[in-house]
């Protein structure tokens, strides 16, 4: 299924891209080793694209409009991020922050040439997507690019913290998950089919990746424990453990004035 096809490129894709790049063409040769993965990755779905029959419009559009756009990003914000390190000025310290300030002006004049697109992006729209986000469509890629020059802006904004994630998170106190490994996978599964972070567009992964680090355990294997979950004799055991949990909470809460008139 073409998919399935999907998910296992981005995944492999990404687990081939974990090391932080750095700014100032110190990490030219990540950016070309994850310009050529992807163009191979691309390649492979591209065949399988060219050969699958979808089901639906609805399924095409879906295809086209969330679930490629999250693969096909890389392509477009490696390419821009490689020409852009290439031509990193020598000289003085403030002539190269001028460079990389001056690169948020190609970020601008990408918003307002594609700023009909962006505001259809950000409202969640659907009424343009039977000719958006179809196979033919030349703008089918929109919202890749979109999502591309977002972390091409999150990239500008953090160029003189070469930090890891996992270096900035020290800055904070450590909170570390003391429960089952499988009740937050369930957790994280949980949130990111109710839809409440970004819009419904994070996927398992994207929590997975900052849960792991804001609580200090290691989900790699999610996929499994999740499975686990589902073929477990109570899969929602643990959800139903924190409704009662809350309302306690609420009950007592609610008991406190009765109390206190009483007295």
């Amino acid at each position: 299924m073409l998919f399935q096809k999907l998910h296992t490129i981005q995944d492999d894709f990404e687990k081939q891209s974990q090391q932080h790049i750095l700014g100032y063409s110190r990490s030219i040769d990540i950016i070309l080793f994850r310009i050529n993965l992807f163009v191979g990755l691309n390649k492979e779905l591209a065949d399988a694209e060219a050969s699958y029959e979808f089901l639906s419009t609805s399924d095409e559009i879906r295809y086209y409009k969330h679930e490629k756009p999250k693969f096909q990003k890389y392509g477009l914000f490696y390419n821009t991020l490689l020409k852009l390190e290439l031509n990193v000025p020598m000289g003085s310290q403030k002539i190269k922050n001028d460079y990389y300030e001056n690169a948020f002006n190609q970020i601008y004049k990408t918003f307002n040439d594609y700023q009909e697109f962006i505001i259809y992006y950000r409202m969640q729209r659907t009424d343009k997507d039977e000719n958006l986000f179809v196979r033919n469509s030349t703008n089918n890629h929109i919202f890749a690019l979109i999502e591309a020059e977002s972390m091409m802006e999150e990239f500008l904004s953090k160029i003189n913290d070469s930090r890891s994630i996992d270096e900035k998170i020290k800055d904070y106190p450590m909170l570390t998950w003391t429960g089952k490994l499988s009740e937050l996978v369930l957790l994280v599964k949980a949130l990111v089919l109710s839809g409440s972070i970004n819009n419904g567009k994070a996927t398992i992964k994207d929590v997975v990746t900052y849960v792991q680090i804001m609580f200090n355990v290691d989900l790699k294997d999610y996929h499994r424990k999740y499975q686990d979950i589902k073929s477990s004799k109570n899969p929602t055991k643990f959800l139903d453990y924190l409704i009662d949990v809350v309302n306690d909470d609420i009950d007592q809460t609610d008991e406190k004035p009765f109390i206190q008139k009483k007295k």
